[in-house]
């Protein structure tokens, strides 16, 4: 039971990075999409027994512990992992649309039609979680330039992640459901909309908050790869919705339909220009990717030279899915711009950065399975200087919104300087 009580949103990170992992390896390209088919396969059903144990230790979490839900929402850093939660349950939608549906036509109409049911669960949880925590950031703990780190941009991200799989679930219902293909194609360019320009702004204020106070404090370096994300994945929605919009934004015959003649389906080439639109913001957002991985690299680099490097811990899994984003990228990019020199260059460059996503997925997966068989890793900071109040959640609503919120503040004002040592 103490180990639920201290499951963190944070575990859901495992999800995410374990979930890339088989939509990484079946874009590779070499032939070895095919040869890999069954590890891939293998990978998402580890994945989705993840996610059911997480899932049933979160509920029963916050109901044996009901107040620890505001605790974990008012802790500045614990509050922002609920965005792994949706992204999660992304990874494992995206691998299964793919694996199971596109490339084997297992489960028929049916499997389809729950995975286009479970990306509509994704997108409001993803769109919840974003608009949420802008309020909670914003008005519950509002940081100072120094408490910034790369940690901020997690709740915003979920919905560029929605509108990629989006993207996937679209080209699969695009030859039976067309219509449903081109309402799910304008919902996951709004949620595009919503989750990278928020994403953008608050990376702006990381870069000014690295400008002017330095690398982040040791115990979260591993932060600097997390621009990746929104990078990686925003440039991958971008190319995949244009390779929808290419499918089903098609001329109509507008003597025969009721279309306007200026809708976008009246437009011959509308479908061509959203793919162009997509793959030229796509390398946009590739090149400034590259610039935050090479950040990333001499951060890493001179801590370790400087033997301050981070301690293990839960946040090492930050390290897998914002890199499997960018190899994503990568890979769509060296097909999109497919036979030139810089193709191949691409896949190269992305078969390397999916080895490397491998290799650092298999250190911190068997450090964390022996530090969480014997306990370690279960431990959450919300509750680090509450020990005093150890049945607070457990007695109902416990105490008042007010000295919750005085509690954690107080708890806030001394433990950022504790993490930063």
């Amino acid at each position: 039971m103490e180990r639920i009580r201290h499951f963190t949103p944070s575990w859901f990170a495992v999800t995410m990075g374990t979930g890339v992992l088989p939509v990484v390896f079946h874009q590779l390209p070499y032939g070895l999409a095919q040869h890999l088919y069954w590890p891939c396969v293998a990978l998402l059903g580890l994945n989705v027994v993840l996610l059911f144990l997480f899932t049933i230790a979160t509920v029963l979490r916050y109901i044996f512990f009901p107040g620890i839900f505001r605790l974990m929402l008012l802790h500045p850093q614990q509050s922002l992992f609920l965005g792994t939660i949706p992204m999660g349950f992304a990874t494992a939608i995206n691998a299964a649309t793919s694996l199971l549906v596109e490339t084997k036509g297992w489960g028929g109409d049916g499997l389809l039609d729950f995975l286009w049911g479970m990306y509509w669960f994704d997108f409001a949880l993803s769109a919840v979680v974003c608009v949420g925590m802008i309020h909670v950031v914003s008005t519950k703990h509002p940081l100072t330039l120094d408490q910034i780190t790369a940690t901020i941009l997690l709740p915003f991200v979920p919905p560029i992640v929605a509108a990629a799989l989006g993207a996937q679930l679209g080209t699969a219902l695009a030859e039976t459901h067309p219509g449903r293909a081109q309402l799910t194609l304008f919902v996951s360019y709004a949620s595009l909309g919503l989750g990278l320009p928020t994403a953008m702004l608050l990376l702006s204020a990381y870069t000014v908050r690295l400008v002017l106070q330095g690398a982040p404090p040791r115990g979260a370096l591993t932060s600097v790869v997390l621009p990746l994300g929104p990078l990686g994945q925003g440039g991958l929605a971008f190319i995949s919705l244009g390779e929808l919009a290419q499918k089903i934004v098609t001329l109509q015959d507008l003597e025969t339909s009721t279309i306007p003649t200026n809708s976008i389906f009246g437009v011959g080439v509308m479908g061509d220009f959203a793919f162009i639109y997509g793959v030229v913001s796509g390398m946009l957002l590739w090149g400034f990717g590259l610039c935050w991985l090479c950040l990333a690299l001499e951060t890493f680099g001179e801590a370790i030279f400087r033997k301050q490097g981070p301690k293990f811990g839960m946040p090492w899994w930050g390290l897998t899915f914002p890199l499997g984003v960018y190899t994503l990228l990568t890979l769509s990019l060296s097909v999109a711009l497919a036979p030139t020199p810089i193709s191949f260059f691409l896949e190269a460059l992305g078969s390397a950065l999916a080895a490397t996503l491998f290799l650092i997925w298999l250190y911190v997966a068997m450090r964390t399975l022996i530090l969480g068989i014997e306990g370690s890793m279960f431990d959450a900071p919300c509750l680090q200087n509450l020990e005093e109040l150890p049945m607070l959640a457990a007695d109902g609503p416990g105490p008042e919104e007010e000295e919750i919120e005085m509690e954690a503040r107080s708890w806030r004002d001394g433990s950022v300087r504790t993490m930063a040592e």
